[in-house]
């Protein structure tokens, strides 16, 4: 055969040399020779290996229906194709370090390996393309590596088994076309693309077989265009693209992907560069798919696509550094998503999505920084904690029509420190099932949760301590808290709306609201406490405030307090405020505010009734005691009884000193009763003189001597009531009790009416010491 081969090549009338349905017994050695015409094959019988170790082929060698037994053409040169097309091959065939100017083709055949790679194409050159279509199957491994093909590998429909291996090994392929592995392709084990370059990957209805182990690693695989393993494409087993660089996208749009190693991704992308990445409609991934550190121009887009992880994290993109990401239009996760550190260009949009991982992080994108807006509206769902903590948005927080669902030890949704560069939507139709918290969160514009239903009962539903607001805060119209509402130390610009809301318990102590606090919600909450709050304007209902102390008031300070309102509904009397601070635990300032503000807008009657209530609530306090720092350091008390029976005196008596008019009411009614009593004695002659060491008949009482001061009956009943003053009356005259009774009972008047002077005097300077004292 080999004579023969070569006398034909002699022959110069430009047609191949042709052998058909031939048995070639024997080796067929044609190494290190010049083949200077075609050389073709056509339904041969090879028993043993073919060598073409080094040859030179000056036109195309042609195998075709053959029965081969291993091609062994380590550094072969053709100037045109090499065919092995409906080739059956038993063995190895080698191609190492060949340069083909034309195709390999191997549409159609069958390779079977023994011993070794069943094709070894180790820095083979071929300046055109690969055909392994049409049916085309090897069992065993393809290596192509290091190979340089300038052309297309066409590898539709292939059928390629090495389940404890390779099936194709192209690690530092260097590809100017494409690698078509799509139409039915299948790969039982292990396809390798480590570190090739590409022009792209097309793997539609391409299957990827290998459970438990690399399906397809491409790690560190550079891509002209794009990789596309979508619209039926199956990969049971992990892909690997870590470190890849696709200046196109990587669409895995319906493509499924399952079966990867225990405790590893489905999907491992670690720091990958692409323009985009799709996983979306149909896409499913069971399994871990990781991207972190990686860099997406464009976007990564899993609309409607399939993650499922359970009880472990299904999508991880932390450190991602992207466009937008979109996780919503019926995209469903049955799994945490992680976001940590994150960077996002425009948005994120979790609109119409669902993740699941209840009892543990939802979604976590702690760290975030999105300089556009974040949804998670519009249908949203998240069972598990949803954390965006210490993030960063630009724009707005949107939650509108979103659902979170956490526990008793995990909160639904979790801001703290979050910085927000416009608003925060928690409203319309939002719930959440477990502890809401926006711990020292800052937003620029305004915190809007109307119409929101927060459940966490008998919990804190709404946690919002150390918030910053710029602008207002709403809980407002249907809002519904069943658990309590947090507001310790949060500073609102503008105004706290809680206009018909629904609150089990209110609790905003050390809270900063710049205007309008409107206190109006639908039902009494069981507790509110405002201690040591301030607001701008206080607009509140009667029944905003529980009853049976379980109001707090102690340091609330408003500047102006709306007691007119819009309607008749909105207003409050004086009675209502009064009422409003007796159910209350007891707030002195608080009552000293609301003179203030009353007396600055010319209300004196409220103003007079709210100091005198309080105190009256002040003789009420079971630790009732007055404390005065003396001059030198000490400091004395006086005790509950006495001062509850002075507070007492003051309130009958003047009302605190703002009724002197009832002292002089009573001192003109005591004046005149005893004119009349003491004018009826001076005509009774019931009135002796008194004076000491008077010798001779004493004055009688009708009669006035010039050694004796004459008895005038006004001038001795004002004498009486005068404590100190000396109108030469009583010192002079007294009731004779011996002569008749109505002497005696005068006697008795005579005391009474100067114990009344008395009292009148100390109430009357009481009164004027309460009217200056700085403590009221």
């Amino acid at each position: 055969m080999l004579t023969d081969i070569n006398e034909k090549m002699k022959a110069d009338d430009g047609h191949p040399v042709e052998y058909k349905d031939r048995a070639i017994i024997g080796d067929l050695k044609l190494s290190r020779m010049r083949l200077s015409r075609a050389l073709c094959f056509a339904n041969c019988t090879f028993t043993s290996a073919i060598d073409l170790t080094a040859t030179q082929a000056d036109g195309d060698l042609i195998f075709v229906d053959c029965e081969m037994h291993g091609l062994n053409a380590p550094s072969l040169r053709t100037e045109g194709h090499l065919v092995l097309q409906r080739v059956h091959n038993v063995g190895a065939i080698s191609l190492m370090r060949g340069r083909l100017n034309g195709n390999l083709r191997c549409t159609g055949s069958t390779f079977e390996a023994t011993d070794g790679p069943a094709l070894d194409g180790r820095n083979l050159q071929v300046e055109g393309g690969v055909q392994l279509d049409e049916g085309f199957a090897a069992d065993g491994e393809i290596t192509i590596v290091a190979a340089q093909i300038k052309g297309t590998i066409n590898a539709r429909g292939a059928q390629l088994r090495n389940p404890s291996g390779r099936t194709i090994d192209a690690s530092h392929l260097a590809l100017d076309g494409e690698f078509l592995c799509g139409a039915a392709f299948r790969s039982e084990g292990e396809l390798r693309l480590r570190l090739a370059r590409i022009g792209a990957l097309h793997a539609r209805l391409g299957h990827f077989v290998n459970p438990g182990r690399y399906a397809l690693m491409a790690e560190g695989i550079q891509v002209a265009t794009g990789l596309y393993l979508r619209g039926g494409f199956e990969a049971h087993g992990m892909v690997l693209l870590s470190e890849a660089n696709v200046r196109g996208e990587i669409n895995c749009t319906g493509g499924t992907f399952a079966d990867p190693p225990p405790d590893q991704a489905v999907i491992e992308a670690e720091h990958l560069t692409a323009d985009a990445v799709l996983m979306q409609y149909q896409f499913r991934a069971k399994g871990k798919v990781r991207l972190d550190g990686s860099t997406i121009t464009d976007r990564l887009s899993c609309n409607g696509g399939r993650f499922s992880n359970k009880g472990d994290i299904a999508l991880s993109a932390n450190g991602v550094n992207c466009g937008e990401i979109r996780l919503g239009d019926g995209c469903v996760i049955n799994g945490g998503v992680t976001l940590h550190v994150a960077r996002i260009a425009r948005e994120l949009s979790c609109s119409g999505g669902r993740v699941c991982n209840p009892g543990d992080i939802a979604l976590m994108a702690n760290g975030l920084i999105c300089n556009g807006t974040v949804y998670l509206n519009n249908g949203f769902k998240a069972e598990g904690t949803v954390q965006f903590l210490r993030a960063r948005i630009a724009t707005e927080l949107n939650c509108t029509r979103g659902t979170f669902k956490g526990d008793r030890t995990h909160p639904a949704l979790s801001v703290n420190g979050l910085i927000c560069g416009g608003a925060v939507f928690l409203n319309d139709g939002f719930k959440a099932e477990g502890m809401v918290e926006l711990i020292n969160t800052t937003i620029e514009s305004e915190l809007n949760c109307t119409n929101g239903r927060f459940h966490n009962v008998d919990d804190d539903a709404l946690v919002a301590e150390g918030l910053v607001c710029r602008g207002s805060v709403y809980l407002n119209e249907k809002f519904v808290a069943k658990g309590k509402v947090l507001l310790h130390q949060a500073s609102v610009a503008r105004q706290l709306d809680c206009t018909h809301a629904k609150i089990d318990r209110f609790y905003a102590r050390c809270m900063k609201v710049g205007t309008n606090f409107i206190w109006r919600p639908q039902e009494t909450p069981k507790a509110v406490d405002v201690s040591h709050s301030h607001v701008g304007n206080l607009q509140d209902l009667p029944a905003s405030w529980p009853g049976g102390q379980a109001t707090t008031l102690a340091g609330f300070a408003f500047d102006e307090v709306d007691d007119e309102g819009v309607s008749p509904d909105t207003r409050i009397t004086i009675s209502q405020r009064l009422d409003w601070l007796r159910s209350a635990a007891f707030a002195p300032d608080v009552y000293q505010r609301l003179v203030r503000i009353y007396q600055g807008d010319g209300h004196s009657d409220k103003a007079r009734r709210i100091a005198i209530e309080l105190q009256r609530q002040r003789r009420r306090q079971p630790d009732l005691k007055l404390r005065r720092d003396g001059s030198n350091g000490r400091v004395w008390n006086l005790g509950g009884p006495l001062l509850r029976l002075w507070n007492w005196f003051l309130d009958k008596s003047v009302s605190y000193g703002y009724a002197f008019h009832r002292l002089l009411l009573l001192a003109v009614l005591c004046w005149v009763v005893s004119w009349f009593l003491f004018t009826l004695a001076q005509g009774q002659g019931l009135m002796i003189a008194a004076a000491a060491g008077q010798s001779g008949p004493r004055p009688r009482v009708s009669e006035c001597t010039a050694s004796y001061p004459c008895f005038v009956p006004s001038i001795y009943s004002m004498e009486l009531l005068l404590p100190v003053v000396n109108l030469r009356q009583v010192t002079y005259w007294l009731p004779d009790f011996a002569v008749s009774p109505l002497g005696k009972v005068l006697w008795y008047w005579v005391w009474a009416v100067i114990i009344f002077g008395w009292m009148m005097a100390i109430a009357l300077a009481g009164g004027i010491g309460h009217l200056f004292s700085r403590r009221d």
